[in-house]
């Protein structure tokens, strides 16, 4: 049999007022690409945030990437 063939995922990120972003991202792309798209979608663009996995809970620091 086959292994599954994944190439692109959706990401949502909630924000604390309800709002919900999406994008859909390839399986070579980077977790810098989502920090980024979430960047490029804030009102204040310096705004600080953080971007966690989880199951276990992990806080993905974009200074890793």
């Amino acid at each position: 049999m086959k292994a599954p063939h994944h190439t692109r995922a959706s990401i949502r990120v909630k924000f604390p007022d309800g709002y919900i972003l999406q994008g859909t991202f390839g399986a070579k792309e980077k977790v810098i690409d989502i920090i980024e798209f979430v960047k490029s979608n804030l009102m204040h663009q310096t705004r600080k945030f953080y971007v966690f996995e989880s199951p276990p809970r992990r806080v993905l620091d974009e200074k890793l990437f």
